[in-house]
């Protein structure tokens, strides 16, 4: 459960429960001051627009690899390269 409380003009007050598995559940209360908020939703905002960039450039390289290895197959398949088969052998022991 989360609470909210007006401190003063510019301060609020954030408490919430952090469950335990063990030991009883505890509370913990942190006071912010708006222009620390403020800030912290500039610096945040940030750091997400930076994972997103990111990631976009890690799934476009993604795709690309992705991509070659299609293009190698399908010529492979062009050409007749199929995958070759392996027969293993066959030991047999003789019982003495």
């Amino acid at each position: 459960m989360e609470t909210f409380i007006k401190i003063d003009k510019n301060t609020i007050e954030f408490t919430k429960v952090i469950p335990k598995e063990i030991i009883p559940s505890s509370v913990e209360k942190t006071q912010y001051e708006y222009s620390f908020l403020v800030t912290q939703k500039v610096a945040v905002e940030g750091d997400l627009a930076n994972i997103k960039a990111r990631h976009i450039t890690e799934l476009a390289e993604a795709q690309k690899n992705v991509d070659e290895v299609l293009g190698l197959l399908l010529e492979c398949a062009k050409l007749g390269i199929k995958e070759a088969v392996v027969i293993e052998p066959v030991i047999i022991e003789e019982v003495i």
